[in-house]
């Protein structure tokens, strides 16, 4: 029920809220595109609290959280990169910059945690695939606080003296 109202916000945002004037319609591609990759963001995060419950306690529902928000996360980071590159279609004029870190990196992300997934069918034994897949679930969050460190410390350091000339 919570969920509802922030859901009805987003939808009303997404239909009825403003546009960019340069970008026209195709600015409101950013309403579903930014929350996406947030959400997907949460998805890796819980993986990565569930991996390391289950790395500790071998609890198998622990395990069980851990892959179904991980197969979330892969959802919604597909979502977020469909939306962009469609937006950077109708924006840049190109599907696809390679010299665009974020790019490239949120795929990277795709295809670390589409490992993750994968991983779990290399073994039938539950408590060996289940132990492994916690190392990706652990080691795979390093990539998002990677990610974030260099465009929120590294770039902006790079942004600030600019605004003080």
């Amino acid at each position: 029920m919570m969920l509802y109202g922030p859901l009805v916000v987003w939808l009303g945002l997404s239909f009825f809220g403003p546009y960019d004037v340069t970008q026209g319609i195709y600015s409101k591609l950013l309403y579903i595109h930014v929350p996406t990759v947030w959400v997907a963001y949460l998805g890796y995060t819980l993986t990565f609290v569930y991996s390391v419950l289950y790395f500790f306690t071998k609890k198998h529902k622990f395990d069980s959280l851990a892959v179904s928000n991980a197969k979330s996360g892969v959802v919604f980071t597909v979502i977020t990169l469909l939306a962009g590159s469609y937006w950077g279609k109708q924006t840049w004029g190109t599907w696809w910059v390679w010299g665009d870190a974020r790019l490239n990196l949120t795929a990277i992300l795709l295809l670390v945690y589409l490992g993750y997934i994968a991983s779990r069918q290399f073994n039938k034994d539950l408590g060996k695939t289940a132990r492994n897949s916690s190392f990706i679930g652990i080691f795979g969050v390093i990539q998002i606080l990677t990610y974030n460190f260099y465009f929120v410390f590294i770039l902006s350091q790079i942004a600030i003296p600019a605004l003080f000339i």
